[in-house]
């Protein structure tokens, strides 16, 4: 490994960021979105120039580094909050000023840096020691206890996003029946991806304070971190949940199942037992009469308007009665239908899964083999082949 590799590397993930920069603000319809993705990139171009810099203007390379830390705490906050807009079918999101809290706290620390003296300065980011004084000292402690707030509250969002996701994709299966371009997969990718590289930083910054060397080397963290980027870059500007955010229905139903417990959030219905129980029995017949379920775009207000009552009672219906999510509930009568094609009919199975509501072929398998263990081409050859034999 070299200087010229490291000056390479950040250079190239500067390149990344500055690109994601760009591309998320011309990609995104949504101005929230492109906002704080913008604000997200720059975090992440902050972070990747530092050898940059160090290399061709050592004189704002302290300047440069005491902005990391305020920079590091503002990153969790912002993906979180990135997470909340995406998630979110509401124009406005409760993002609390406590969340704020952490990164003043290191503005303020990195201001205190910038008080110092030059040669004090430089001291403590060029050379790595500590100047005399009580200011060097105050700043030095509160940078290392901060960084361990980082190290902690990190792990707090990351916890916090998953929760948020979980939720989510139970509000989207409780009103959606195809749900797979906008369940948000790739943002557990990202935050393995983003806690690898936390972990490989953490490690080699703690290996080489007590040893000669980082235990990581910084071409691997800079590699690591522009594969992050490239993964954002692919997969945060695309729009997720426009074409539903102006379905006030639909909003109305999601607003009331993020606001109470899964488990409370039909004790106050004014729905009974039995009143559930027939709505039940509508529902199966008017799938099994008019196979409402063919309809690719079939959501939980939409079955409620064939039905011609409210969507809380035909979700109470499913959950209690029928014991499923809507999608789950729309899901088995869509893989009734394709076994019948693959019994008797001679479509292909990308055919079927589009014929009978699916817009996703990995979504139809996964489904299909849930129910029946197998895939589609295997129920359909030991069909075949039961035929045959007989």
């Amino acid at each position: 490994m070299t200087d010229t590799t490291i000056i390479v590397l950040s250079a190239i993930s500067s390149g990344i960021a500055l690109s994601g920069l760009v591309i998320s603000w011309r990609a995104s319809p949504d101005e929230r979105e492109k906002r704080i993705l913008f604000l997200i990139f720059c975090l992440f171009l902050t972070m990747c120039s530092v050898p940059i810099s160090l290399e061709f203007d050592r004189s704002t390379y302290p300047y440069h580094m005491a902005l990391l830390l305020p920079v590091l705490l503002s990153l969790s906050p912002a993906l979180y909050f990135y997470v909340l807009v995406k998630t979110s079918f509401k124009t406005a999101i409760k993002f609390q000023r406590l969340n704020l809290v952490l990164p003043f706290i290191g503005g303020a620390v990195m201001f205190g840096y910038y008080a110092l003296p030059f040669t004090d300065r430089n001291e403590m980011f060029v050379r790595g020691d500590l100047p005399p004084g009580v200011l060097p000292l105050i700043l030095a402690i509160s940078t290392f206890l901060l960084l361990g707030a980082w190290v902690i509250t990190s792990m707090c969002y990351l916890v916090l996003i998953i929760r948020k996701l979980k939720l989510y994709r139970t509000t989207l299966k409780q009103n959606l029946s195809n749900v797979d371009t906008i369940e948000l997969r790739w943002v557990e990718w990202l935050m393995a991806l983003l806690m690898v590289l936390w972990i490989a930083s953490a490690i080699s910054l703690v290996s080489e304070n007590l040893t000669e060397s980082a235990f990581f080397a910084p071409d691997i963290l800079y590699v690591l971190l522009s594969g992050t980027l490239l993964f954002l870059i692919a997969f945060a500007s695309v729009p997720s949940l426009e074409v539903f955010r102006n379905q006030s229905s639909l909003n109305t139903e999601i607003d009331r199942i993020h606001e109470l417990d899964p488990k409370k959030k039909y004790s106050k219905s004014s729905l009974d037992k039995n009143r559930s129980e027939e709505i039940a029995t509508e529902i199966e017949e008017l799938m099994r009469e008019r196979k409402v379920y063919l309809e690719v775009d079939l959501s939980l207000s939409k079955l409620a308007g064939h039905l011609n009552m409210p969507s809380n009672f035909v979700s109470q219906s499913l959950n209690e009665v029928l014991n499923a999510t809507f999608y789950d509930y729309v899901g088995r009568w869509r893989i009734e239908a394709a076994k019948d094609h693959l019994k008797f009919g001679e479509l292909s199975i990308t055919d079927i899964y589009l014929e009978v509501g699916f817009n996703s072929r990995s979504t139809f398998y996964k489904i299909f083999k849930t129910q029946t263990g197998l895939t589609p081409k295997q129920y359909r050859g030991k069909y075949k082949l039961s035929n045959h034999t007989e």
